[in-house]
């Protein structure tokens, strides 16, 4: 309803930048309405997946959730936005915590990182996987929960799946 500087869709959700502010306002195909953000928005671009967008905070990050209009808090410091526009998982990362969002539940899913090692992350659809030292955690949308296992090999390869993850060890 007022004029932007750009605006992205993905799935269910859309976003404007709102001229005046540089706020980005959300859409929810799912209700057809509108949604201002919360005060402790940045005026950044949020990052789209087709269930949720991530808008940047001051102290994390905030998931809308495209089924109720929610704007959900994430209060983790330097928290990283993963997703993209093609599936529905949304989630993030510190230095001390992997998270996800639960668009069925409009909840953020935590797990302890277990090393210091710089994260490999894949999305595809409904299923995410990151390998975390030698621990590879996976979230799944349909579930909406983590499981994680420690690798009994090093990493080499790995494929998420609409509904499942493959990974090869040596």
């Amino acid at each position: 309803p007022a004029a932007s500087l750009s605006e992205e869709a993905a799935g269910t959700v859309a976003y404007a930048l709102t001229a005046s502010t540089g706020l980005p306002s959300c859409y929810s195909a799912i209700t057809g309405a509108w949604y201002t953000p919360p005060a402790d928005v940045q005026p950044i671009s949020p990052l789209l997946t087709t269930t949720s967008a991530l808008l940047t905070t001051s102290s994390g990050l905030r998931a809308f959730s495209a089924r109720t209009g929610n704007f959900v808090p994430l209060v983790a410091s330097g928290a990283t936005p993963i997703g993209n526009s093609g599936s529905a998982v949304a989630g993030a990362w510190n230095a001390s915590s992997l998270f996800a969002f639960d668009a069925r539940t409009d909840r953020w899913q935590s797990l302890p990182r277990t090393s210091n090692t710089t994260l490999i992350v894949q999305i595809w659809r409904t299923e995410m996987f990151v390998i975390d030292g030698n621990t590879v955690a996976g979230f799944g949308a349909q579930e909406g929960t983590w499981e994680s296992t420690v690798m009994p090999e090093p990493y080499q390869i790995g494929r998420a799946n609409s509904e499942s993850t493959r990974i090869v060890t040596a």
